[in-house]
């Protein structure tokens, strides 16, 4: 049992309880042995529950309503068992039996509840840290991995082929060097808000690596894909952002391809798309390179 700031507190409780039995109210004549045990394990488990309860990873406020909750329950339980002992008039019965046993749960039930929506928003927040990139709000590449992982496994059931487009900051070392690492990150945050105001609710957009974006497009033909890359590369090269008093322009260069049923997996189509972004970097940057072009 792991001892708190709180365990003298109980003990002066309990002891508190026993000692008010034994100088007010008379001694049975029988006692029920089997009653007083049974109920004594129980409050010493209730009481075992009170001491730990700071060793869960509880909200302050959660961590005192169970607090309140199982010492009402333990008072109860406590008088319950000196009940056994001590002729209690019926006022104490009802009193620190029955109605501190009703609060209790209901009190326990709130905390349950507070406790399950706090463990809620702790889980959402560990999968938006687990999903997305925590200096640009764009999806992780763990995110992506499993999103294109999904639509791969679709096509290879007769789904119908996606489409990845691949976009790389051009000359963003140079940015860096000459602006500073704190512009090139301003670049990239600004640069992830544009995006994610031009592309389509179902598209998937995240940091792949540096200064490397993909976008994953389903449900979108040749013409579409085309669209869609020369859209993204007149995003950043219309965007100026202003970083200490200096405005800074840069562009981007974008590889895209379709999957393919003969794919051996979801990287293949990455691939190719890798290989025309390059294709595009030596064509002067600032450019898009699709197969159908």
């Amino acid at each position: 049992m792991l001892l708190n700031k709180y365990s003298a507190f109980y003990l002066l409780v309990l002891v508190t309880i026993g000692v008010l039995h034994y100088s007010l109210f008379p001694v049975h004549l029988e006692f029920d042995v089997a009653s007083i045990l049974a109920e004594g394990c129980i409050s010493l488990v209730v009481l075992f529950i009170l001491l730990n309860l700071s060793q869960l990873n509880l909200t302050r406020g959660t961590l005192n309503l169970l607090r309140i909750a199982f010492l009402l329950l333990l008072i109860s339980l406590s008088v319950d068992v000196l009940d056994e002992v001590y002729q209690q008039p019926g006022f104490v019965t009802s009193l620190f039996e029955d109605l501190f046993q009703v609060i209790g749960f209901v009190v326990l039930l709130f905390g349950i509840r507070l406790w399950i929506r706090s463990n809620n928003l702790q889980k959402e927040k560990l999968k938006l840290l687990a999903t997305t990139d925590s200096m640009t709000g764009a999806l992780s590449r763990r995110a992506f991995s499993e999103a294109v992982s999904l639509e791969f496994h679709k096509m290879k059931r007769g789904g119908m082929p996606f489409a990845v487009l691949l976009l790389d900051l051009d000359n963003f070392k140079s940015i860096n060097d000459t602006y500073g690492h704190s512009a090139g990150d301003a670049i990239l945050k600004g640069f992830v808000e544009e995006v994610d105001h031009s592309i389509r609710k179902s598209d998937v957009f995240a940091r792949w690596g540096g200064e490397e974006f993909i976008l994953l497009a389903t449900n979108i033909d040749d013409a579409g894909l085309s669209i869609l890359a020369e859209k993204l590369r007149a995003v950043a090269e219309g965007m100026a952002v202003r970083h200490q008093g200096q405005l800074i322009r840069f562009t981007t260069s974008i590889g895209g391809d379709f999957s393919r049923l003969e794919d051996d997996g979801w990287e293949d189509t990455i691939n190719r798309a890798d290989d025309l972004l390059y294709k595009a970097k030596a064509k002067g940057r600032n450019r898009v390179e699709l197969p159908l072009q």
